[in-house]
């Protein structure tokens, strides 16, 4: 028995069509383009927190550093705006070209900490600038000193207005 299906009740079948697909992956594309930018961004501000807290880092390292050689700082001997010349002694190994022999004066052991800041500074922020005063001018027993490091920031088209990064503190040694 032959039994006859008319056209209207066929099903016809087929597969995806090419425009189908093309919207597929038109659509993939533009979502792996935007995970890859949200990547991208990320990385950016990662970078950018991690210089903050290298700056920070810094910044707190000088307080210490000042606060264990207090008598250099309320004499004034740390306030400064860009790094000193490497000193012709040496406070950290043998203590060679001292003005007393074995022993560091509070001035140049204030030097000696300074360049090596300014070191690490210069290494750790790429950029970077520091400056170091104290009110009142001239300094004293209970002067506020302010350690301020600067840096440029992300810049990017996105983000043209992080310019100039600063962290700042202030404290009495």
């Amino acid at each position: 028995m032959n039994f006859f299906t008319p056209k209207y009740l066929i099903k016809r079948h087929s597969g995806f069509a090419l425009v189908e697909v093309l919207v597929a992956v038109i659509v993939l594309a533009i979502g792996l383009l935007g995970l890859a930018g949200l990547h991208a961004s990320g990385l950016r501000d990662n970078h950018g927190a991690f210089v903050r807290t290298q700056a920070t880092y810094a910044v707190n390292d000088l307080a210490d550093r000042m606060r264990a050689n207090r008598a250099a700082a309320t004499a004034g001997a740390y306030e400064v705006v860009a790094a000193p010349a490497a000193p012709t002694f040496d406070c950290i190994a043998n203590f060679t070209g001292t003005t007393t022999v074995g022993l560091c004066n509070p001035t140049e052991m204030a030097t000696a900490d300074l360049v090596a800041w300014y070191t690490f500074l210069g290494n750790a922020i790429p950029g970077g600038n520091a400056t170091i005063a104290c009110l009142p001018v001239g300094c004293g027993a209970n002067a506020i000193h302010t350690i301020t490091v600067t840096w440029t920031g992300n810049q990017s088209v996105g983000n043209a207005a992080l310019g100039a990064q600063t962290v700042v503190t202030s404290f009495s040694p």
